[in-house]
């Protein structure tokens, strides 16, 4: 066995066990078991339980930003792109929910971990951003959406995802991804307002 494999073994198992227990009551003994390797490998690879929560959390945004890029593509209009932005999203959020809501807490509320992990959280929001950003300036330059300050409705579509996380995890996951996708989308791009009524 390859040793970047072990390493990998040892996140995802931590995933496991942090998605299912808090912090606290997570043991490293349970992760290596869980790695199948024993708990003095865990530290050939992590400081500690603390480093090993960090480099879960890295971990994750990594897959979490490559699940954002699943089905973009420059062929696709960009009105179709936002909605597989959100689309993608929303299955991430459905699939993580344990551990979203783990890091929701364990972050907010643990000082141990706020100044490192909100780095994490931050770079990943510019990293979407620009994304986000890319694609609202394509809509523009093609015709397709109206002139507008596109890095403020990055954001506004960036804090619409955000909402959408902790809407499902409140509600336990009850939402359906497509109906919950197309709906932001429309409301998004349509707007509100009754044009009938205008």
């Amino acid at each position: 066995m390859k040793l970047k494999n072990k390493k990998q073994l040892i996140l995802e198992a931590a995933f496991e066990v942090f998605s299912n227990k808090n912090y606290a009551n997570a043991r490293v003994e349970e992760i290596a078991e869980k790695a199948g390797v024993g708990k003095g490998t865990i530290y050939e690879y992590f400081q500690s339980k603390a480093h090993l929560f960090l480099e879960m959390h890295k971990w994750q945004m990594e897959e979490y930003l490559a699940r954002m890029e699943k089905g973009l593509s420059r062929e696709a209009s960009p009105s179709e792109n936002i909605y597989m932005l959100i689309k993608n999203h929303t299955l991430f959020t459905k699939k993580f929910n344990n551990i979203a809501g783990r890091l929701v807490d364990e972050v907010g509320f643990n000082t141990e971990f706020n100044k490192e992990h909100r780095q994490v959280m931050l770079n990943t929001y510019k990293r979407l951003l620009s994304r986000v950003k890319e694609i609202l300036d394509t809509g523009i330059l093609m015709g397709e959406f109206r002139h507008m300050d596109s890095q403020l409705v990055a954001d506004v579509l960036f804090g619409t995802m955000g909402g959408i996380s902790h809407a499902m995890i409140l509600s336990g996951n009850k939402q359906d991804v497509e109906e919950v996708s197309r709906t932001i989308t429309d409301l998004l791009l349509n707007g509100m307002l009754n044009k009938r009524s205008m």
